[in-house]
């Protein structure tokens, strides 16, 4: 009830704000200058007798009744003329009336569909189901569903980048940070069946890090945390992730991936996005207005697993369609969900444009770092 509240005071208040606008708008400059012509000619038109019996009488016969065919035969004209105009003008205002009631209901129904879309993309959200802790009898105990789910995926990204940056494979990966993220999250998606994906094999981008031993790493040691295994490296990146305030219960088991679950997460965000960008009677400060309604309806976790989502191969179309410039999806994203990376140079590398550009679409200041040595060599 509370959201749809919401979008009805929304409506009312763009409503009244329209209204404003038209009476502002008021009549068009041509509109006020065909009135004066018109206006000047009606006047006018009263004197034209004075100034023909004046100027012309000697022309005419006194006794074709020259008073009669001058009233007649000059007012007429100037005061048809003048009739002329004003019809025109009414017109006119008619017409422009008709336009911005037209492109007041175009405004309305866009929004309407937007708002419709954002509901329909909250309820894909609550649909979410991932699972947990699995026990000893391989039951899942643990359902996670809506931003929960959401969070649950974030933390489990989060515990595989550690992994990579802390583990025995740390020093492949410390000069190539993006493409330990995107590895984790391509893992998350795809789990064990990833090693085997002809393009990941083939894919230039990830050639030195398709090796299976990798894939397996990552979905062994976050299984070995989520079971409370603390040996080897999961004891350094658990005690991590207890800084972070991130339960290792909570996060899912990659083994199968998760590509069938959150897909449909993925693409209804950007279909939203595309949809908005593709109205061609909109401004671009009106897209803008739209696109800032549906960044407010996301959470933390969402800004922050769409934008893991966007920087993996998965995330081209949102580059090649410069959604980032245009609408900024990521501004005042929390940053300190970002553990060991700064977003602004993951996505400068991606996009290709300088970091110092790129704030501008983020906004964001301060990440939380790590550190490649424990707490005892401190």
């Amino acid at each position: 009830m509370k959201g749809k509240t919401t979008k009805k005071n929304s409506n009312e208040k763009n409503q009244k704000k329209d209204m404003t606008n038209s009476k502002a708008s008021s009549m068009s400059w041509l509109s006020i200058l065909l009135l004066i012509v018109a206006f000047i000619l009606l006047v006018g038109s009263f004197f034209t007798p004075v100034i023909w019996k004046t100027c012309f009488i000697n022309y005419f016969d006194t006794n074709t009744g020259v008073m009669g065919d001058s009233v007649n035969g000059i007012m007429g004209p100037f005061i048809a003329i003048a009739a002329a105009i004003l019809t025109f003008i009414a017109f006119l205002e008619q017409w422009r009336a008709n336009k911005g009631q037209n492109r007041f209901a175009y405004d309305n129904a866009i929004e309407n569909r937007v708002l419709n879309l954002i509901e329909l993309h909250r309820s894909n959200v609550n649909d979410l189901v991932v699972y947990g802790y699995t026990n000893q009898k391989n039951t899942h105990d643990n359902l996670l569903k809506g931003q929960y789910a959401i969070q649950a995926l974030c933390d489990t990204i989060t515990a595989g980048f550690l992994f990579l940056m802390l583990g025995q494979y740390k020093d492949d990966f410390q000069e190539n940070q993006l493409k330990a993220e995107i590895l984790v999250y391509l893992v998350i998606c795809h789990g064990k069946s990833l090693s085997d994906n002809p393009w990941f094999r083939e894919s230039k981008d990830f050639n030195q890090y398709s090796e299976a031993k990798y894939i397996h790493y990552l979905i062994f040691c976050i299984n070995a945390l989520r079971k409370n295994d603390l040996m080897g490296d999961s004891a350094l990146v658990k005690a991590k992730l207890d800084q972070l305030n991130i339960q290792s219960s909570n996060l899912i088991d990659p083994t199968c991936g998760v590509i069938n679950i959150v897909s449909r997460y993925f693409r209804q965000v950007f279909q939203i996005y595309k949809f908005i960008d593709e109205q061609t009677n909109l401004s671009s400060e009106k897209k803008y207005e739209y696109a800032k309604m549906l960044r407010s309806s996301l959470t933390n976790k969402e800004q922050e697993l769409i934008f893991i989502n966007m920087i993996s191969p998965y995330g081209e179309p949102w580059i090649e369609n410069d959604y980032i410039r245009k609408y900024k999806p990521f501004k005042n994203i929390c940053d300190y969900n970002f553990i060991g990376y700064n977003p602004v140079t993951f996505l400068s590398k991606k996009v290709g444009i300088e970091e110092k550009e790129m704030e501008k679409f983020i906004d964001s200041q301060s990440f939380v770092e790590y550190s490649n040595t424990s707490s005892e060599d401190k």
